[in-house]
């Protein structure tokens, strides 16, 4: 039946014997130019979506860019429909700017999925500890990428690298503000990758 026993994890609670499954938007092309669809993709099971994807969006600046803005008008207000509704913003894929504007426009904490710091390797998509920083301090967290251009030493990344870094971060942002959001494209040839 619907009896599902519980079991303690890291001072938590987890249902055993279940799987959740999260629908989010890698980027904010589904809402188009009508904040309207917001609420309806809630109604339809999306609970995360990126403002943006590597590049320029109606929302903000992309990780790509050579120019970031910040924070769109447009993305101002989806942003207070996001917080509304309670749909978790995802700023994996945004630029400096954009990313430190999204976590101070929010009333509610905000989600990086799926990235690494930029201490442990510096690629554009890597936050910087100024991110990290304020994210934490927001109450946000970061979902730590195993992608392998993410990795100090790609897609041969020394597990003990990846402790460190994780160690390191922990004594930055606090762990409870770190969680693994793989974005994991597990035995994929470079070239897919």
């Amino acid at each position: 039946g619907d009896h599902v026993a519980n079991t303690q994890v890291g001072g938590g609670k987890r249902a055993s014997g279940r799987t959740a499954v999260f629908f989010g938007l890698q980027n904010c092309a589904p809402i188009e130019d009508d904040i309207g669809l917001v609420e309806i993709l809630h109604q339809l099971g999306v609970r995360f979506m990126q403002l943006t994807y590597n590049n320029q969006s109606l929302l903000g600046a992309g990780c790509y860019e050579a120019d970031d803005a910040g924070i769109t008008r447009m993305g101002r207000e989806v942003i207070a429909e996001m917080n509304r509704i309670g749909m978790a913003i995802d700023m994996s894929h945004s630029a400096e700017r954009t990313t430190l504007e999204a976590i101070d426009i929010s009333a509610r904490p905000i989600a990086i999925t799926h990235a690494n710091p930029k201490f442990w390797h510096d690629v554009a998509r890597n936050k910087s500890d100024t991110v990290l920083k304020a994210l934490a301090a927001r109450g946000g967290m970061l979902g730590l990428s195993l992608y392998p251009h993410h990795l100090a030493g790609g897609p041969n990344c020394p597990l003990d690298s990846f402790t460190a870094m994780v160690l390191r971060l922990a004594n930055l942002i606090g762990i409870d503000n770190i969680g693994i959001g793989s974005d994991l494209c597990q035995d994929q040839p470079d070239s897919v990758v």
